[in-house]
């Protein structure tokens, strides 16, 4: 009886889960309240963990709820006019390596934006 050695390769893939990861997963899909009750039967059955009270999230009388005093609407008018002044500038530096004595702004838009459109042509049926 002769035995025969192979050296055979296989490959395989596997998920290994931390258990912080598996704690995790199944916290997860909890509703609010069961959630709530799990951590709090964690806290009774491992005296090592503690609950941080600064993050309970719960208002009481010793930190009331901080609302600010600023309740209007923001006014965007000063960034949309900053935003605009950045286009201005923008186009001024694009086209001004052209003489915009012979050419108006639009003028180089429009064919910019030709350009931008023939670079970006798909081939139809008919040229194909």
């Amino acid at each position: 009886m002769a035995f025969e050695q192979r050296l055979v390769q296989t490959q395989s893939q596997k998920l290994i889960l931390s258990p912080q990861i598996k704690q995790y997963i199944k916290l997860l899909p909890l509703p609010l309240i069961e959630l709530q009750n799990s951590i709090e039967q964690e806290l009774v059955e491992n005296p090592a963990l503690e609950e941080d009270q600064s993050f309970s999230g719960e208002t009481t009388e010793e930190t009331p709820e901080i609302i600010p005093e600023n309740t209007e609407e923001l006014d965007f008018q000063e960034t949309f006019d900053k935003l605009s002044q950045l286009d201005d500038d923008l186009k001024s530096t694009l086209y001004s390596e052209y003489n915009s004595k012979l050419e108006s702004i639009e003028d180089l838009e429009k064919k910019h934006d030709y350009q931008q459109a023939s670079i970006n042509k798909e081939t139809s049926l008919i040229d194909h």
